[in-house]
């Protein structure tokens, strides 16, 4: 787990720099490592996050190389373990955030490959579960926030569909 973390923490630092292709192989090491891990112990919820909030990562470099089918297939990947944790645990807000976040990821790799319909699949259950995030805590900014750009997505992704008054609905 340890050197899995070193990996991720290097692509990062290499996707800050600008080096895409660097980061995209020091964090796939990173996934190889955390596949095995959460692969061999599956109640270990700890290396689960880890692989999702990597797999996340991947598709980060991916989409900001322009690679919109590894992208989203690596956001697919990491959603669904953070929909499994969401599900696990409906009181651990980190693991529903995660979840909505990655929804969203999922959402604009589909707005970016013109599939407006697709997306707004995506950002309506990222809008779901923010709502309620928001609602359970009126004072936590993040989610306030979350839930304004959730809005906001389904609002774009309306526009798109040319459904004018549901887009002004979400805006």
């Amino acid at each position: 787990d340890g050197v899995s973390s070193v990996y991720e923490h290097i692509g990062r630092l290499q996707s800050i720099q600008g080096d895409l292709t660097a980061a995209l192989g020091s964090i796939g090491a990173a996934v190889d490592i955390m596949e095995h891990l959460a692969k061999d112990d599956p109640g270990n919820v700890h290396w689960q996050r880890d692989l999702e909030t990597a797999y996340i990562a991947i598709g980060d470099i991916q989409y900001d190389q322009d690679k919109l089918p590894e992208a989203l297939a690596s956001y697919q990947a990491g959603s669904a373990i953070a929909e499994h944790l969401a599900k696990s645990d409906s009181g651990n807000a980190i693991w529903q955030r995660d979840f909505v976040l990655s929804l969203e990821r999922i959402g604009t790799v589909r707005m970016a490959q013109d599939n407006p319909a697709a997306a707004l699949e995506s950002y309506q259950s990222y809008l779901e579960i923010t709502e309620r995030l928001a609602k359970s805590d009126d004072k936590n900014a993040d989610w306030q926030r979350d839930l304004m750009i959730a809005y906001n997505k389904v609002g774009d992704a309306q526009k798109a569909l040319k459904n004018a008054p549901a887009a002004l609905h979400a805006y």
